[in-house]
């Protein structure tokens, strides 16, 4: 119900919301185009088109935060790149907030990792709460991951990622100057 009040060119539309059989379900509006990651990848992307994409995701999510909705699952996968241009965050499975319910309650046991690990903060990696701030790290990880199209953090693990997360992420020899 709060994501169905929010009114953004850059949030997928919630047209409607209920319940059944103690599952949450929503309907969205249909986008026919891509994700953020198969657009990228379908062809050669200037690094100005791909920061227009997400700085279109960012304002998204902005309206999003304003709301008092954490997203809690921010990547490539999740943001969608519509055939007239428009892009789009969606798929709201794990978001907290609003009338949502609190940011602490989780879909899994407690103390459960929510999210895509690859994407998400230290904090949340560590079972901390899921805040803006975590959803703003993973905005900056999926940036990163399309402008150089390579992830900051890289490990097989969730420890292997924590311990990738405690230095500053390099830029990869073969990106260009731009």
């Amino acid at each position: 119900r709060a994501l169905a009040q929010v009114r953004h060119p850059n949030v997928m539309a919630v047209y409607d919301a209920g319940e059944a059989d103690e599952e949450i379900c929503l309907v969205l509006e249909l986008v026919n185009g891509a994700t953020a990651r198969v657009w990228r990848s379908a062809k050669p992307r200037t690094t100005a088109e791909i920061v227009a994409v997400w700085r279109q995701a960012a304002a998204g999510l902005m309206a999003v935060h304003r709301a008092g909705i954490v997203h809690r699952d921010i990547k490539p996968d999740n943001v969608f790149v519509a055939d007239d241009g428009r892009v789009l965050i969606g798929d709201f499975g794990l978001a907290r907030g609003g009338d949502l319910g609190q940011t602490t309650t989780t879909l899994t046991v407690s103390g459960a990792v929510i999210g895509t690990p690859l994407y998400m903060s230290p904090e949340q990696l560590h079972g901390a709460t899921a805040t803006i701030k975590s959803d703003q790290f993973a905005l900056a990880a999926s940036i990163w991951e399309g402008v150089l199209d390579e992830r900051p953090f890289r490990g097989t693990t969730i420890a292997a990622i924590v311990l990738a997360m405690q230095k500053v992420p390099e830029i990869p020899k073969t990106a260009t100057p731009e």
